[in-house]
C-alpha cells in the first residue's frame, strides 16, 4: 500500500507547523505545496512546489487548507468535490451560510473532513463544556485564552483577508 500523499494549499506559519510534523511521519508523504508567495516550505520538507490548486488536487490524496481564513470555504468545497480527505484550519468558513455550503459538500464526499480546532481539549475549554453540560443552563459564554501575543496578530489583522478575529 502506498503512502497517502499530502498537499498543502497555503504555506504560512501554521502550514509550516503541520508540514514539518508530517514530514517526520513515515506513514505519509508531503507531496506538494502551493502558495502564491512562498516556496521555502516545500523545499524544507522535501515536497514539490505546485503551480496551482488544481495541481495539488490532482496529485494528492489529502489536502491541508492553511490559507487565510476567507479562502477556506471555496477550497474546502473544491477539495470535497474532488473526493479528497481534508484538514482545514479553523475556521472552516467565516459565516454561517458558507459553513452550510462546506457541510453539504463534505456530506456528499464520503471522505474525512477535519477542522483544526486545536484548543477543544485544553483544560479551560473542557471545564467550560462540563459546566455548560452538567451544571449550568447556558445563555451566553465568553472565554478568551491566548499565549499573550494575540492582541492584534497578523493572521487576523486584515478582515478582508481573514474575516477578523475568530
Amino acid at each position: 500500500m502506498s503512502k497517502p500523499k499530502i498537499g498543502f494549499l497555503g504555506a504560512g506559519y501554521i502550514a509550516g507547523v503541520h508540514a514539518s510534523i508530517l514530514a517526520r511521519d513515515e506513514r505519509v508523504e508531503v507531496a506538494a505545496i502551493y502558495d502564491i508567495k512562498k516556496r521555502q516550505l516545500a523545499q524544507s520538507v522535501g515536497a514539490s512546489v505546485a503551480h496551482s490548486v488544481a495541481e495539488v488536487l490532482a496529485t494528492c490524496d489529502v489536502i491541508y487548507i492553511t490559507t487565510p481564513n476567507t479562502q477556506h470555504t471555496e477550497l474546502a468545497i473544491l477539495a470535497a468535490e474532488e473526493r479528497k480527505h481534508v484538514f482545514c484550519e479553523k475556521p472552516m468558513a467565516t459565516g454561517i451560510t458558507d459553513a452550510r455550503r462546506v457541510l453539504k459538500a463534505v456530506q456528499r464526499s464520503d471522505r474525512v473532513f477535519q477542522v483544526g480546532h486545536n484548543r477543544r481539549f485544553a483544560p479551560v475549554y473542557a471545564e467550560l463544556k462540563r459546566m455548560l453540560t452538567d451544571t449550568h443552563r447556558p445563555h451566553s459564554a465568553h472565554v478568551k485564552m491566548n499565549r499573550g501575543e494575540l492582541l492584534n496578530p497578523k493572521w487576523v489583522g486584515d478582515p478582508k483577508i481573514t474575516g477578523g478575529f475568530l
